[in-house]
This record gives structure tokens, sequence and C-alpha cells, in this order.
């Protein structure tokens, strides 16, 4: 749709007051009476004008406001013309034509290549000497401009064109009887008339030359004003007479003494701000001057206008409704900007100010940019983080807020925990800042919240399957997660029921003990064998036979459980898995996602696996074996609870090499018949990491 935007602005800085006086307009096009809009007017001034309906180039816009008080204004016009666009109409296609006087024969067409017209007129066949030029333009969408006509003269010579021949005449208003004419002998006309028989103050005089071709030039008017002795007129008997707006009674009149009129009136009794003054004179001879009209506002002193109480007001966007209100503190606008609710994008700030009277300011706005931040929440731990609607819970989650939003975040722990840690992109920890639960920090463009949270009731220890209570549920619920399973309901911190920051087969034999109650539950953290570094040595060594593989125990300390991870050749599948010890202890297994296969053996009374050598597992595969196997995840856990770990070992099936270390990060050297090489490989073929490699 195609708009006019006007702006309206109030004289004297009077602006509409939001909340106090409204005012009206009204607007029409040209002379259609039919087009008549009204309305009043918003806050900002701002009125839309469509022109959709209007047909051709030129248009007359005419617009009136009107006070609180039903005073209108004088009627402003404005001229526009209506174009697709402007930019580009003169481009290629568009054309112009003229033509002389009213001669349809002598129209002259062409296309428009430069913003120059080149005009060629045929002034050869052209009688007299006035004549008027018309010439048009026509963009490249078939819409001409308004015709512009320009007079021009034709002389043979311009120095006798009012040589002999040449005549004047002049006459006064529209009196054809007051015709006089006579000859022009010289460039001055003689002007001698009478106004002896004129009535009233002011007349008009009209005179014209005509050349000696009988071309008649333009009538020139001049108005005059009669009065009996122009030198005396004001003198005694001179009057003069003054009201405001349309109000008879207050007309003032007095005797005009000098050439200035005392005008002194009250505007007390006056309401609202726009009004009209009209005065007149009259001379000694009874004869008053037309009535002459000025315009006046009436504003308040405005030279303290502005004080510590001073208030104002301002919203983002084209969203009046959502008007914020505020006041000046010591001539300081603090100003609350809610960009929580914004998108990250461009936007607008409006803003006024409202003085000591009650009158608004106008409108002042200006733009600011916001953008978009990357924000990651983690939570770690038992207990939860709201940030909107989402909810958090010991996992990580992304988000797209603005740069500088105010995040907040509820932190709310479980039963038994409490806040340990929230931690800003990595480094700035703002946990003391934490109130009620909740924290707030202003967005960056890039940023992160790490909230971690911490066991402080140690009874919860071994309750996995939170209950309140320790019993074989929850010692069911670690060995399925332990063999690769997705146990539920299951507690991760509760699980690590020895304490010592992890979760594995220690954790088992440690809820064993307490459903035996072979320990008792707590609130203070035991005193717990912490062992997570890797032990020197293997306390398993391996070998395959085709499709079985052999796991033997060689160690000298006495164990009650352990695990393991089998990681298989592809395409190879465990059939059966047998233990040889005691039948005291439980095998359990399982597929974890990742492929491998999952052991735990325990007992329901932490009981020592019967000897400390010889075969412990036999593992029987689908298939001859093709490759190695690796053992991995290797922990033994002894009768004090204390949990040893050895590095993952890997056997061959191709070779039949039995068990060689993958501790650290060197691999043991093999010759082709499986002896280990201890010293520097020479020349020749070796198996390094199950591989064969050529040394030259």
């Amino acid at each position: 749709m195609r708009k006019l935007i006007i702006f309206i602005v109030i004289l004297f800085a009077y602006q509409i007051s939001r909340g106090q006086a409204t005012y009206n307009y009204r607007f029409w096009y040209d002379d259609d009476s039919a087009t008549l809009h009204e309305g009043t007017l918003s806050e900002d001034g701002k009125v839309s004008f469509s022109v959709n309906d209007l047909d051709g180039w030129l248009h007359n816009l005419h617009f009136q406001v009107c006070d609180n008080t039903g005073k209108w204004s004088p009627a402003v016009t404005r001229s526009f013309m209506l174009v697709e666009d402007s930019s580009d109409v003169f481009s290629e296609g568009a054309t112009y034509r003229y033509w002389i006087d009213d001669n349809a024969a002598s129209v002259v067409t062409g296309d428009l290549t430069s913003k120059v017209m080149p005009l060629s007129l045929p002034v050869n066949d052209l009688t007299g000497w006035l004549h008027y030029l018309h010439f048009q333009v026509c963009d490249n969408t078939g819409k001409w401009s308004p015709a512009v006509t320009r007079s021009f003269m034709l002389v043979e010579d311009s120095t006798d064109v009012f040589s002999e021949g040449a005549t004047y005449r002049y006459w006064i208003d529209d009196d054809a009887a007051s015709v006089v004419t006579g000859n022009l002998t010289s460039k001055v006309m003689p002007l001698t008339f009478s106004v002896d028989g004129l009535d009233g103050w002011l007349h008009n005089l009209h005179f014209q030359v005509c050349d000696n071709t009988g071309k008649w030039s333009p009538a020139v008017t001049r108005p005059f004003m009669l009065v009996e002795d122009s030198t005396d007129v004001f003198a005694e008997g001179a009057t003069y007479r003054y009201w405001i707006d349309d109000d008879a009674a207050s007309v003032v009149t007095g005797n005009l003494t000098s050439k200035v009129m005392p005008l002194t009136f009250s505007v007390d009794g006056l309401d609202g701000w726009l009004h009209n003054l009209h005065f007149q004179v009259c001379d000694n001879t009874g004869k008053w001057s037309p009535a002459v009209t000025r315009f006046f506002a009436i504003v308040p002193d405005y030279s303290d206008r502005f004080n510590d109480t001073t208030k104002f007001c301002y919203w983002i966007d084209d969203q009046p409704a959502n008007v914020i209100n505020g006041t000046e503190n010591g001539n300081i606008m603090e100003l609350n900007l809610p960009i929580d609710t914004l998108s990250a994008t461009e936007h607008t700030l409006y803003l006024q100010v409202q003085d000591k009277f009650g009158l608004w300011s106008s409108v002042v706005s200006g733009t600011f940019t916001l953008t978009t931040s990357a924000l990651t929440i983690m939570a770690t731990g038992n207990g939860i983080v709201r940030y909107e609607t989402g909810i958090i819970r010991d996992e990580v989650k992304d988000y797209e807020t603005t740069v500088g939003n105010q995040v907040e975040l509820t932190i709310t722990p479980d039963e038994g925990y409490s806040i340990s840690h929230v931690i800003v992109n990595g480094t700035e920890d703002v946990t003391d800042q934490v109130v009620d639960n909740k924290v707030s920090i202003y967005a960056t463009e890039t940023m992160s919240v790490e909230v971690t949270f911490e066991l402080t009731d140690f009874t919860k220890l071994g309750d996995v399957n939170n209950d309140g209570r320790v019993s074989v549920a929850d010692l069911s619920l670690s060995v399925n997660y332990l063999v690769g399973g997705h146990p539920s309901p299951f507690v991760l911190r509760q699980a690590d029921a020895n304490n010592d920051g992890e979760v594995n087969v220690g954790d088992v034999t440690r809820i064993v003990d307490l459903i035996t109650g072979a320990v008792e539950r707590g609130r203070h953290a035991p005193a717990l064998h912490r062992d997570s570094e890797v032990r020197e040595g293997n306390v398993l060594m391996g070998q395959i036979y085709g499709s079985l593989l052999n796991l033997d125990l060689s160690n000298s300390a006495e164990y009650t459980a352990f695990q393991l991870s089998l990681t298989l050749p592809e395409g190879t599948d465990v059939n059966d898995i047998r233990l040889y010890r005691d039948i005291n202890h439980v095998l359990a297994s399982g597929v974890a996602d990742n492929g491998q296969v999952k052991l735990v053996v325990y007992s329901g009374d932490n009981s020592i696996l019967k000897g400390t050598t010889g075969q412990l597992l036999q593992v029987q595969m689908t298939k001859p074996v093709e490759g190695d196997v690796l053992v991995n995840e290797i922990a033994f856990v002894t009768k004090q609870g204390a949990v040893h770990k050895f590095s993952p070992i890997r056997v061959s099936g191709t070779t039949g090499i039995a068990a060689k270390s993958e501790a650290g990060t060197r691999q043991q050297t093999y010759d082709l018949n499986g002896r280990p090489v201890l010293a520097k490989p020479k020349r020749g073929i070796y198996i390094i990491g199950g591989k064969k490699i050529i040394f030259k």
C-alpha cells in the first residue's frame, strides 16, 4: 500500500498530553469532499494518508487540527505528485511532448534520453508577439506530468516594438466604463484617472500595453486605497477596534492618537491554546480598514519548566501500550529496558519527558540492535536447574537468548544434597550470588553455566533407587548398570556406595555389606579405600583356543569380587561364559551400547574367591576367534573393600600368544613364535599390538 507519512509538529513546542486533552484533525484531497478523513491525533503526531484511490500525478492535500475547545486551525495545503518509483521513473522509455498556444497540430514528441529536453520551436509561422509554450514529460509507466506553461514574445526588433503604433489602456476595478486608452510614445505610461466617484477604501487598477502588431500584454493589477487626506487620515477622529476569536463581547475600541495601536487584552478567561486576534482602524472620514487577523497560542511560563520531579516515559518499537513511566533523579533518567522479551534484531526506543505544567515533549527516538547469545546450561549431580520453561537434570542443554538478557536460573537440589558450585564460562564462580535458590546472570555472546550438586546426607549411599533403604533391589540395579544396562530408577551419585568417586564393582561389595549389616549406614562419609591408580603387572593371563577364551587368575591377594569387559573382533559374539570357582559367587554379564561384553562376579556375603591362581573364566565364542580380544576395565575387590585396578590385556587369536599388557603407551614385542622380545628388535618381522611389523 502506498502511503504518505506526515509528522504534525505543534507550534510553541506544545505537545499532546497523554491522559489529558485530545486533539482532532481532518484532511481531504483536492476539492473532493468525499475524501474527507477525520481522526484524533496520536501521541507522536503521526498521520497516515492513503493515496491508493487517487488518479493522475498532481494532487493537493489540505490539513487542519482542532484544539480541545473546538477551534480549528487554518487549512494548510501542500501539493504532491504520485509516481511508482521516482528513482527510475525517467529511465528507458520516458518521452516528452510540447506545443505552442492551443494549436494541437504543433505538438512535437520525442524520447527523453537525458534530463535535458531538446526544444526546437517552429516560430516562423506564428503571428503576433505574445505566445505560450506548453511541455510535459511521461515516465516509463505511461504517466504524464502536469503541463508546464511559459509565455514568450516574438518581435522583429525589440528596440522598435513599442515605436509608432503602440498603445495602452487602463481601468479601475471591473468597471468597463472606466477604461482609458492612449498612444504610447515613450516607455512611460501616463496614468491620469479620477477617483471622485469611487466608494470605499480598496480598489484595483488594471493596465495593459499593445505593440504595433496589435498584440496586448497580460494585464497587470495593482491595489490602492482611497483616503480624504493621507497626511491627516489618522489625525483627530481616527479610531481602532480589536477582538478575540468570534466573541463580539470581547471587542475593545479606542482613539488612534499615533501610528501605534495600543493592544491590551486579558487571556485569563480563554480556553484552549489556539486563538485569533482581529483588528481594524477607522479614519476620520468613518471608513474602516479591512480586518487584519493574527493567530496566537497561549502557553505557560517555560523559564523553569523542568525540576527534580520531572516525569518521563519510554517504550520500545511501536508498542505504546507497553509504556514504562519514571521520574528523574537528579537529572539522571534511569531506563530499565525489558529486552528479555525482544528478538535479536534492530529495535527503536521512544522517549518523552513531561514538564511541571503537565506538557509532554516531542517524541525522541533512537535505534539499538540486540544480538543472539549462545547459552549452554549444564546440571551435574542430584538436583535440577530451571531456565524459562526448561528443566535440566544431570545433562547439558543449549539455548538461544539475547546478549544483555538477564538469565535467571532456579536451582533446586534433591533432598540430602546442596549446591556445590555455579560456574560461569568455566572460571567465574558465582555460587555466593545464589539467593533463595535463584541466581541471575547477564548473557554474553557465548556463555556457559555449570551447576554441580554435592551429597550432604551420606545415609543415601548405596540407596541406588532412592527409596530410603539399601536392599537387594539396589544391588540388582548396580550390577545391571555395570554390565551395560540402563536401570531405572537409578541415582548415579548414590550408586557410588563406597564414596570413592567412581561406580564399579567395589560399590557392589559395599552394597552387599550394607544389606548384610556388615557395615552401618551413617550420616558421615565413611573412611573408604580410594585406589584410582592402575596397578603394575597383570592379574589375568589369557589364551585362545579356537572359539574358547581362557582367563587365568595369577596373583597373591585374596579377592571377593571382580569386573572386566571384553572387546571382541568384529563379527564375533559370546555364546557362553563359565566361572571356574565355587558356587557362592554370581556371574552377571551383558552387552553395552558400544558392543563391549561386560562381566561382574560377586557373592551375597562377600566371600573370597577360592584360590589365587588357576583358571578363572572360560568364554565360549560363536566361532573361532580371528584377531585379538581386548580385556579391559579390570578391577578386583579385596575383603577390606579396596578396589585394585589393572592394565588392559590383549589376547591374540591369530598367533595363540597369551596375555600382553596394554598398560601405558608401551606395547610388548613378540617374535613370530610368540616369544617375548626383551631387547631392542633387530632386523626381521615382529608382532607388536597384534600387528606384524618389519624392522629393517
